[in-house]
């Protein structure tokens, strides 16, 4: 039997927003209108590497998808 999980079971989000700073923010440009952003995030709490893959369609930028990991 396979079990699905539930979005607050897999999700330690605070319940208000964390002050960060922002560092090593690249963009690379993959296509006309496909951009990859990678950067370093700060927070009282933790450092974490981001990644998000934006797309521009619909005559503005739409981020289509982000991974944030925990540096160790």
């Amino acid at each position: 039997m396979s079990s699905i999980a539930s979005r607050p079971s897999t999700c330690s989000c605070p319940a208000q927003a964390r002050a960060a700073t922002i560092h090593h923010f690249y963009i690379a440009q993959l296509a006309e209108d496909v951009v990859h952003a990678t950067y370093r995030a700060t927070t009282s709490v933790a450092v974490s590497h981001r990644s998000s893959l934006w797309v521009f369609r619909d005559n503005r930028w739409q981020l289509l998808f982000h991974q944030g990991t925990i540096a160790s």
